[in-house]
Parts: C-alpha cells; structure tokens; sequence
C-alpha cells in the first residue's frame, strides 16, 4: 500500500491524533460527572419547591442540552479528524469534503459556546434581579459588562485568521 506521508512525519501526526483523542476522553469524563449533577439538581430543583421553579427548571435543561451538543461534537469532530487524518495518510479520496464537514462543525461549536454564555449570563441577571428585591438598577453594570463579553467572543470568533 502506498502511503503518501513520510514515518518521521507520522509519528508527530500520530501524536497529534493522541492528543485528541486524550480530549474527547476527558471531556466525557467530565460529562459523565455533568450527568449526575444534572440529576442532582433536577432533583432538588423538584422536591424543595423553589419560587419560579420553573425558570429554574428550563435553564438548567436548556444549559444541559447545550453540554450534550458539546460532548456529541467533540466526538463528532474526533471521528472527522480520524478519517481526515487516515485520507491524508492513504491518499485514498479528496479530503475536501471532510474539511467542509470539519468547517461546519466548529462553526456549530462557536454557536453553541455562544449561547451557553447567553443562557449563563442571563441565569447570571435573573439571580441578580431576584436577590435584589427586583430592582433593575442593581442589572445595569452586570448587564453591560456581558453584553461586553458577548461582543468580544464573537468579534474574537467571526474575525478572520490570519
């Protein structure tokens, strides 16, 4: 079989793969111990009958989906870059349509970082707004040092690379 990659060069390839690999394995630890404290928090949320429970309900669902999106996409993109990396390896067939897929998926990371920070800032607001008797003076300066943040992570994210 003809491969089209040089040993020395696999061998930092394969480090590389390693790498990844060591990342998404990680981050499904840390899901796994997400899951349980989504259970445990459901189950508090439920049984100790907080006021506007279901406020409370909605965004820790929502906030759990959103860190399901990331742990499928982390093994998603694990799964691209493995036949990404075996394409380039083998020279077998044109790579371009991986890196479109590879492109799509990050794009989709960047939403879903994007609104995770939305949904926790806003979570953030509401606690601020229900500890202070619901005065909405007391949101202004959170309130704008968020819509700060937004507007850094995704200028920092729609800026093309260099």
């Amino acid at each position: 079989m003809y491969y089209a990659v040089d040993p020395a060069q696999f061998a930092s390839l394969c480090v590389l793969m390693s790498n990844a690999l060591s990342i998404a394995c990680t981050t499904l630890v840390l899901y796994g111990l997400y899951i349980v404290l989504f259970i445990l928090a459901i189950r508090a949320i439920t049984q100790r009958n907080p006021p506007r429970r279901r406020t409370l309900l909605a965004v820790t669902s929502v906030m759990f989906f959103l860190g399901t999106c990331d742990a499928v996409a982390t093994v998603a993109l694990i799964g691209i870059t493995m036949r990404l990396f075996k394409e380039v390896v083998q020279e077998s067939s044109d790579p371009l349509h991986l890196l479109r897929v590879l492109d799509v998926l990050q794009l989709m990371e960047i939403l879903r970082a994007t609104l995770n920070i939305v949904v926790t800032d806003l979570l953030f607001l509401y606690r601020c707004y229900i500890i202070w008797d619901s005065r909405k003076k007391v949101l202004i300066l959170p309130a704008l040092c968020i819509l700060a943040t937004i507007s850094q992570w995704d200028l920092f994210h729609t800026l093309p690379r260099k």
